[in-house]
């Protein structure tokens, strides 16, 4: 009997084992095969709870409840339930809120959710896991935009027991996203994001950490782009490290790549090649697509200052294409008529330009800028008469203080053309 009880132990381990390092398949497996055997009351009842873990591990809320109420049956009415399967119905109902589409999320699910870990706080003031009831309390406040709420609980998480090893860096990376999306503090953010870094277990899944670098590289872009790309280096060095990696995470890091590069003066060349990787690696959207509109319109400026004028015109065109409802829409056709007047195609530029000029005081986009553009196409078509009108209405439109200098003389210019004929 001492053997078996052993036994029995030292399969649990194995599981909790396999779960820590979310080898959530062979931890299944394993579960399955000891419920088919007989077993003693305590010993079905740590098989489930752990089977419920694997459950939410693996997003699936449903499947965690039946356990649950197949688990709160092995209780009679009087027993008080064991704080591991309060904690988690609780993550049960938070998971199902966090998954259901926008707009058909139950707000009960979350409230229940809070129910349970605030009663636990005050029922179970002893409990070996309420590091991770504050931290599961600061994630729901924060989904209910409480973020001052929210930064108390993860502070508290931070000192309170758990037996969750990774809980320490979730909290300091929540905390860093507070600290830059919130409270814009770009210094606060990293410092809590190095913290979250630096706490991160070893033997822990690689993947969160490769999401951390993410975020932080995000954080430093606009302020020190090149320790942004210090870190997107090490999300890939991460990655490639790791035995297996979602497609999508490849394509998020190449895609944050391309975004620092853009930014910065000189690497075009590099932008490029980081976008392309990114819509290499990602998987081709059905419709409409922000994402991908925002890669083709970086895509596009990066080859528009490489000179590549056919390719910038394509771009910007797919830009619109995944995002037709584009808040800029003006100002990216008039950019893709500039790149086909670059390219000398000056037909399709005109086509472009004469669907948009009844747009521009419309909508506040760059007349002035337009209608040169706009004088410039009908010049080069030796439109001369409609140039002269473009080239005037550019400058009622300039602003002040507008140097219309170079205007004027492309006005004079093509005067002198029609005089000599």
């Amino acid at each position: 009997m001492v053997d078996q009880r052993a036994n029995s132990q030292e399969q649990l381990n194995e599981i909790k084992s396999l779960l820590a390092r979310r080898e959530v398949k062979r931890a299944d497996v394993l579960i399955t095969r000891l419920l088919r055997s007989p077993l003693t009351g305590q010993s079905e009842i740590d098989l489930l709870l752990l089977r419920v873990e694997a459950r939410i591990v693996t997003e699936r809320p449903e499947d965690a409840f039946q356990d649950i109420q197949t688990l709160k049956s092995r209780f009679s009415a009087s027993q008080r339930l064991p704080p591991i399967l309060r904690q988690l119905e609780a993550d049960a109902f938070l998971l199902r809120y966090e998954m259901a589409l926008v707009g058909f999320a139950d707000k009960g699910d979350i409230q229940a959710a809070r129910g349970i870990y605030e009663a636990l706080l005050q029922e179970e003031p002893d409990y070996d896991n309420t590091g991770w009831v504050n931290y599961q309390l600061g994630r729901s406040a924060l989904m209910l935009s409480d973020v001052e709420l929210a930064e108390r609980y993860f502070k508290s998480a931070l000192f309170s027991p758990s037996s969750l090893p990774d809980l320490t860096a979730y909290c300091y990376e929540r905390l860093g996203f507070i600290a830059y999306y919130e409270k814009r503090s770009a210094e606060q953010a990293c410092m809590f994001l190095d913290k979250a870094i630096h706490t991160y277990p070893a033997h822990a899944p690689v993947l969160w950490l490769i999401r951390v670098h993410l975020l932080k590289s995000r954080v430093l872009r606009t302020v020190q782009p090149l320790e942004a790309l210090k870190s997107i280096d090490e999300a890939e060095k991460l990655a490639s490290y790791a035995r297996s990696i979602q497609r999508a995470i490849l394509a998020e890091i190449a895609l944050v790549r391309g975004e620092i590069l853009s930014d910065i003066p000189g690497q075009s060349a590099r932008t490029i090649e980081a976008l392309q990787e990114f819509l290499q690696a990602s998987k081709l959207p059905p419709g409409v697509d922000v994402t991908w509109s925002r890669a083709y319109e970086m895509l596009a400026d990066a080859h528009y200052r490489e000179g590549n004028f056919e390719r910038a015109a394509e771009m910007y065109e797919n830009t619109l294409r995944y995002n037709p409802d584009h808040p800029w829409e003006n100002a990216l056709l008039y950019r893709t008529a500039l790149s086909h007047y670059h390219a000398g195609d000056y037909a399709r530029a005109l086509n472009i330009l004469e669907r948009v000029i009844p747009h521009w005081d419309e909508v506040g986009a760059d007349a002035f800028s337009g209608y040169v553009l706009y004088g410039d196409v009908l010049t080069a078509l030796s439109r001369v008469s409609s140039a002269s009108y473009a080239y005037d209405l550019a400058m009622q439109h300039a602003p002040a203080g507008a140097d219309i200098t170079e205007i004027k003389q492309k006005k004079h210019a093509i005067q002198q053309v029609t005089r000599e004929r």
